[in-house]
Order: C-alpha cells, then sequence, then structure tokens
C-alpha cells in the first residue's frame, strides 16, 4: 500500500513538472501587443530582439504600384489567430535592413 502511495505521488509530480515544461517550451506571444514597441527605421536586429524569431522570412518587390519597385525584406511573426508582417528596405550604402512599415 504504501509502495502505491509512493508511486501516486511519483507520477503526480512528474505530470506537474511535465506541464511546467510543455508551457516554457512554447512561448506564447502577444505579437499586436508588441507591435507597439516598433518604429520605422528600427534594425532587423532590433525587431528580433523585439519580437523573437520570425516564422517565416522573404526577399521581394515592394512599391510596384508607384512605379519605382524596390527590393524589400518581409519578417512573418504568427501565432495562431495573431499575425504580423514587417517590411524592411534595404539601407545604402550599408546594406542594412530598416523597418519601413508592417501590416
Amino acid at each position: 500500500m504504501r509502495g502505491l502511495l509512493w508511486c501516486g505521488l511519483f507520477c503526480c509530480c512528474l505530470l506537474v513538472a511535465g506541464t511546467a515544461a510543455a508551457q516554457q517550451a512554447a512561448p506564447s506571444h502577444d505579437y499586436r501587443r508588441l507591435t507597439l514597441k516598433l518604429k520605422p527605421g528600427m534594425s532587423e536586429q532590433d525587431v528580433t530582439k523585439l519580437m523573437g524569431e520570425a516564422n517565416q522570412s522573404a526577399l521581394t518587390t515592394c512599391g510596384q504600384e508607384t512605379g519605382k519597385p524596390w527590393q524589400c525584406k518581409i519578417l512573418v511573426y504568427a501565432h495562431y489567430s495573431s499575425g504580423i508582417r514587417i517590411i524592411f528596405r534595404q539601407k545604402e550604402p550599408t546594406g542594412d535592413w530598416l523597418v519601413v512599415g508592417w501590416e
């Protein structure tokens, strides 16, 4: 009986520890709240510090409707129903990617 009690207690401890580890492994990001801290001109490194690693990134052409298209980088941050796309333009002559907008 005493062994069964210890076994039950041990299993409960493992269950609690496993639940806590799972919560730490998958942090929840409130990207909408974090966008309040975004500013035009922020570097890609600053955005990564604020938002974490992006789920997706792509180089593409922006501004086609303006008649003066330019190469841009888009980082996508998504978590379930909330998500954000951050658009960067490359600064001349340094080549740094800087925020020009988000949606």
